[in-house]
């Protein structure tokens, strides 16, 4: 029942049956995430999708770490690991990358897709350039898709705070579509199936309507970033939506300004009052507003002094503060209740929209990863492009072959002449090779 309310790519209702293993380990995964951790998932506006075993090598993970794919053996860091040769841009394209490693494409067509996407952007340095500008701009849409799928059985403070910076974010991702769209119109990528389908994605006639419906609640001149921290995050909250919206919103934020005008102004005075302390006043979100000072020996009105760290400082409040930070605290959660229910409708329409949602998501970390191939190969400077066989039993030739990792090790070692190439040739017949001579073999 549960997969046939989703939305299921690469898998026909009629197939559910023979592939029932696979369809029943997904519905005990979804059971066990909705249990345990407190959420609902939404199957109407769920992305499913099916890939077959044979579409992808399996590595093992005692192979992967020998290869060191994602970490390498000594350390068990990615630093000095394939994963780390490839620079991507957005977080799904680092998640695709690392999949890309440890399950690697095992069909020609899907394989030759990327070859060709790679050789387009090569040829047209300024269009791959262009695409590394932009795609940072589209942040995590598989992050913000999945929290759109969701529902939590219970909308605490912490919820109602991703509520509204996915809001905001999603507003970001999807005014950096057009401009991306706008790029791979460039000529000669209609040679590549993977850029032409990324640029027809990214236009979806949709993307203007759902922004212009963001841009209608949420406030266009944010204050601050969403990426600032400490009380800087919580300004951009508070005016996530715009003014004049909802009447009980603005009562709220009027509330919370003038807490926090009155904490600024206890700031000034405790100053003026005690210029040796050398006060300041910062802000924490378990303590909330607090005073920081030099001496331990705080005045009599000093509340829960206590040492700040190793900076050889120490934190104090005080009756007149703590009074203002809990009026503070009591406005920040009506804000966060009245923007939320604000965003209430505008959700509705987003929801319905996950599965598209979904598909940017999966094309933006195409595009990443292709990118980050690119970038490799630019870096590279000596590259070539290997040819398929459809047949299994094909041999496996390459010349001049080079490690990427041992190639990287022997440049930094100066006493070292650098890495030397070498030939070989893979057949039916061949079981077991033993490589000797330069680069430590």
């Amino acid at each position: 029942g549960l997969l046939e309310k989703g939305n299921v790519a690469g898998l026909h209702d009629s197939e559910f049956a023979s592939k029932f293993v696979a369809c029943a380990s997904l519905t005990a995964l979804w059971r066990f995430v909705e249990s345990s951790m407190g959420l609902t998932l939404n199957t109407h506006v769920a992305q499913i999708t099916f890939r077959a075993a044979s579409d992808m090598m399996a590595i093992d993970s005692t192979t992967a770490r020998l290869l060191e794919l994602v970490t390498d053996v000594r350390y068990r860091r990615e630093r000095g690991s394939m994963f780390s040769m490839f620079a991507c841009r957005t977080p799904g394209g680092a998640r695709l990358l690392r999949q890309s490693l440890l399950q690697p494409l095992a069909t020609k067509g899907a394989i030759e897709e990327r070859q060709v996407a790679v050789e387009v952007l090569l040829g047209r340095e300024q269009l791959f350039y262009e695409i590394q500008r932009l795609l940072p701009a589209v942040g995590d849409v598989d992050l913000l898709a999945a929290r759109l799928a969701t529902e939590p059985k219970t909308h605490g403070q912490q919820w109602c705070k991703a509520a509204i910076r996915t809001a905001i974010r999603l507003r970001h991702a999807l005014a950096a579509l057009p401009l991306l769209a706008e790029a791979l119109k460039a000529p000669g990528v209609e040679a590549s199936a993977l850029l032409q389908e990324a640029h027809n994605v990214f236009r979806h006639a949709r993307f203007p309507a759902l922004l212009e419906e963001l841009d209608r609640v949420l406030d266009s001149d944010e204050p601050h970033s969403l990426e600032s921290k400490g009380s800087l995050a919580h300004v951009v909250l508070m005016y996530a939506v715009r003014p004049s919206v909802c009447a009980l919103l603005d009562i709220a934020r009027q509330t919370w300004n003038d807490a926090l005008e009155q904490i600024h102004a206890l700031h000034r005075s405790y100053a003026v009052k005690y210029p040796e302390l050398n006060i300041k006043l910062e802000f924490t979100e378990r303590r909330g507003w607090y005073l920081s000072h030099t001496s331990q020996s705080a005045p009599p009105e000093f509340l829960r002094t206590e040492a700040k760290g190793t900076s050889g400082r120490h934190m104090s409040t005080s009756k007149e503060l703590s009074s203002e930070n809990f009026k503070l605290r009591q406005a920040e959660r009506e804000i966060l209740v009245q923007t939320v229910s604000v965003l209430g409708g505008l959700y509705t329409v987003l929801r319905a929209e996950a599965p598209l949602l979904y598909q940017v998501s999966h094309t933006a970390s195409t595009l990443d990863l292709i990118q980050a191939f690119v970038g490799y190969t630019l870096l590279l400077g000596v590259y070539t492009r290997p040819v398929m066989s459809e047949e299994p039993s094909a041999p496996i030739a390459i010349k001049s072959a080079r490690h990427p990792l041992m190639e990287r090790i022997l440049c930094q070692d100066e006493a070292a002449s650098g890495f030397e190439p070498l030939d070989f040739y893979i057949g039916e017949g061949c079981h077991f090779q033993t490589v000797t001579g330069a680069n430590g073999g």
